[in-house]
């Protein structure tokens, strides 16, 4: 669960060098920009960073959209502030969020659910679609591994991980089947990852 992993991003968060070499996947957020402009005639429309760790993905975000970001950690979540003054982070799990029901436009989860078991896909999913609006967009990416797996792995910061890996279709499936009509699959080999873009049905 989130707060299982919680040690493991604690420590992360005071390991910065950690992200060195990420990449902000442009295309996948051109993508969610694009959807929800042809779907929802808001100028700035509401998007929940969902796992926003130290807001990497936050100014692209904020740029054009009304930027919320939560996550469980508190070291990740005051890198993202000293980083972002200027946008709303607040400590909170992305699978009980503390947002009303249909508040989203858009909804974005970089890299986040590779730390979340698969049993407990179906009450993050259940929780996305509650907070997106009819018809919002959820925009994911996943690190692409080539193979099904769950297992808990040592780490080079001294705690402990359970790490999920997906195989792409199998996790199609699941966002399907969490309550979204998938869009779009996208694989990513030059970030080492995969996207799907979904629609809450």
């Amino acid at each position: 669960s989130e707060q299982d992993s919680l040690p493991f991003l604690e420590r992360m968060a005071q390991n910065l060098s950690l992200f060195d070499g990420l990449q902000i996947p442009h295309e996948d957020l051109g993508l969610l920009r694009s959807w929800l402009k042809k779907v929802f005639f808001a100028e700035r429309p509401r998007v929940l960073d969902a796992g926003c760790g130290i807001g990497w993905y936050a100014g692209e975000l904020a740029d054009h959209f009304a930027y919320e970001g939560i996550d469980l950690s508190e070291g990740m979540l005051q890198v993202a502030r000293n980083n972002n003054p200027q946008l709303n982070f607040q400590r909170a799990s992305f699978s009980r969020t503390p947002f009303p029901d249909n508040h989203f436009h858009g909804l974005w989860a970089g890299c986040v659910l590779n730390t979340t078991p698969k049993r407990e896909m179906s009450v993050v999913f259940a929780e996305w679609k509650r907070v997106l609006k009819r018809r919002g967009i959820a925009a994911i990416t996943m690190p692409m591994l080539g193979e099904s797996e769950e297992a808990v792995h040592q780490t080079t910061l001294g705690v402990p991980v359970l790490y999920t890996m997906w195989d792409v279709a199998e996790f199609a499936t699941v966002v399907h089947q969490g309550g979204f009509e998938v869009i779009s699959v996208n694989e990513r080999f030059e970030h080492g990852a995969f996207s799907v873009l979904a629609q809450k049905i």
